[in-house]
């Protein structure tokens, strides 16, 4: 899986990942972050409306993508014209309290996360396949300020093809992706065999969405 899967999806709108309402589990965890006017960073962010929801609710928000069409959708639905300038690899865009950098998610330095206070990863994780996971969450840890909060929601299924996006990642493989963080908690975890593709469960009987709680 390279950059040119993501663009070509995006380009191509297969994007079974996309949710058009935003995440609910983000919804009842928001409580969990540092209060508004923090900054919320949303690494593989798409067009995700999570991040008009949270900067309606007073956050700061940086998102980083690789596909423009899908930063350029996530302002046509704001209906913004954002400002766009160079940023090192990146193009950034601003537009209100969001902004976002287009480029690779493993560019993104600690200069552009410098003054984040928490992180929303809903589609970044489980959008890597196994041999990528190790690599992005060693990033994360390297580049994102101490004290940072992370709310992570994962995908675990049993039995399926593990054939991502979305891909199944088990509860161990989190605690040792973060394992000597200062806490790891899973805060909830339920059956989402209903929004799974019946594909990805081929073989399976149930799927759940797992909910964590990271402190770096």
């Amino acid at each position: 899986m390279n950059n040119a899967f993501w663009r070509e999806a995006w380009r191509n709108n297969r994007t079974p990942w996309h949710q058009r309402e935003g995440d609910s589990d983000l919804h009842r965890f928001v409580d969990k972050f540092p209060p508004p006017p923090a900054l919320v960073f949303v690494p593989m962010c798409g067009k995700s409306y999570d991040l008009i929801w949270l900067a309606q609710r007073g956050y700061s928000v940086l998102g980083v993508d690789l596909a423009p069409e899908a930063l350029q959708g996530l302002y046509a639905e704001m209906n913004h014209t954002p400002v766009q300038q160079q940023d090192g690899p990146f193009v950034r865009y601003h537009a209100g309290d969001i902004t976002t950098l287009e480029g690779d998610m493993f560019a993104v330095g600690s200069e552009h996360l410098e003054h984040v206070n928490a992180v929303f990863d809903r589609a970044a994780l489980i959008a890597l396949p196994p041999e990528m996971r190790q690599r992005y969450v060693t990033h994360l840890r390297k580049t994102l300020p101490v004290g940072t909060v992370i709310l992570l929601i994962s995908l675990d299924y049993h039995g399926g093809h593990d054939e991502g996006p979305p891909f199944s990642v088990a509860h161990s493989e989190i605690e040792r992706l973060y394992h000597g963080v200062a806490s790891i908690e899973q805060i909830d975890h339920y059956e989402c065999s209903d929004r799974v593709s019946p594909a990805m469960l081929e073989g399976s009987r149930r799927a759940f969405n797992t909910v964590w709680l990271i402190h770096l």
